[in-house]
């Protein structure tokens, strides 16, 4: 009787961490370049450089990121907006490519200035 429930716990337990890790590893996003956030049906993560051309309606907050090759692509995020987003060097969005934009559910401002000294 020991036997079964020690082998009974060990699989228990096995079971718990292949769950636990497979949860893990489905959360992470990846940052990919614009092309392949558009070709991905996944939420992925792009990375960019903010263009003044910011702007704000009553669907959201829309911008424009430019990548390391000079692509732009146009972004739409319906949250709050981020503290710090007008500083912000570069921005990262969490979402998919849909319908044209990149319809982001999160954003990372990246500010890396206010790391540096004078």
């Amino acid at each position: 009787m020991r036997g079964r429930g020690a082998l009974f716990l060990g699989l228990f337990m096995a079971g718990c961490l292949a769950l636990a890790s497979s949860s893990f590893l489905s959360s992470l996003t990846p940052y990919v370049d614009f092309a392949r956030a558009k070709e991905s049906d996944r939420t992925v993560q792009v990375l960019g450089i903010l263009l003044p051309q910011t702007m704000e309606d009553e669907a959201g907050l829309r911008f424009l990121l430019m990548d390391e090759h000079g692509e732009v692509m146009p972004i739409v995020y319906n949250g709050a907006r981020p503290y710090g987003f007008e500083q912000a060097e570069r921005v990262g969005a969490v979402g998919i490519y849909k319908d044209g934009v990149f319809q982001a559910k999160r954003l990372l401002v990246k500010c890396p200035s206010k790391y540096r000294g004078e």
